[in-house]
């Protein structure tokens, strides 16, 4: 039985600040961290990069480079009409997204049972979803990061109820990301 630590991973965000988290989706450092959709038998299914346990909750949290994942649906569809494209890029977003926390409330269901540790840890938590963006180094990221965020969150939460996530925010870094962790 492997112990929950062998998922714990430093998530270093800038010099003194960081958290710790356990890694779910582990595509790049499976040689150092076991990837948990594994070893709770469930192969590659769609989930999120990692989950933490703040104050009274299980915290899921998938980063992704908003601005490149755009441009890569509106390349694939670029036969849309200009003024559907968006909505459509929109909802691809919100739907990979809402599967991967579904995925991940699925790999912890599976990981609790597997792993008494993880029961524990968990028992009678709630549950949080962030969508940290990064790569947000450039205008036009920031740009598709402000006209997306409100219109992505929303149609997040809309899917992701209360009885799911009792809380669904999009942020822009995983420097406010940890600062929502440090309180």
């Amino acid at each position: 039985m492997t112990s929950l630590d062998s998922f714990r991973e430093q998530q270093n965000v800038s010099p003194g600040k960081g958290f710790e988290a356990f890694r779910m989706d582990n595509t790049k450092k499976a040689d150092v961290i076991p990837d948990m959709r594994t070893y709770v038998g469930l192969g590659s299914c769609n989930c999120c990069d990692y989950f933490l346990i703040h104050e009274n909750k299980v915290v899921l949290v998938e980063e992704t480079q908003l601005a490149d994942t755009i441009k890569t649906i509106e390349k694939k569809y670029s036969y849309l009409a200009e003024r559907h494209r968006q909505d459509f890029t929109v909802d691809c977003v919100r739907q990979e997204n809402y599967l991967k926390v579904f995925g991940a409330l699925l790999v912890l269901w599976r990981l609790a049972a597997k792993c008494r540790e993880a029961s524990s840890l968990m028992q009678d938590k709630k549950h949080d979803f962030y969508l940290v963006i990064t790569g947000m180094e450039t205008e036009e990221a920031r740009r598709m990061f402000d006209n997306l965020k409100d219109n992505l969150q929303k149609q997040l939460q809309s899917v992701l109820t209360p009885e799911v996530m009792d809380n669904v925010e999009v942020i822009p870094s995983r420097e406010i990301l940890a600062d929502k962790l440090s309180h």
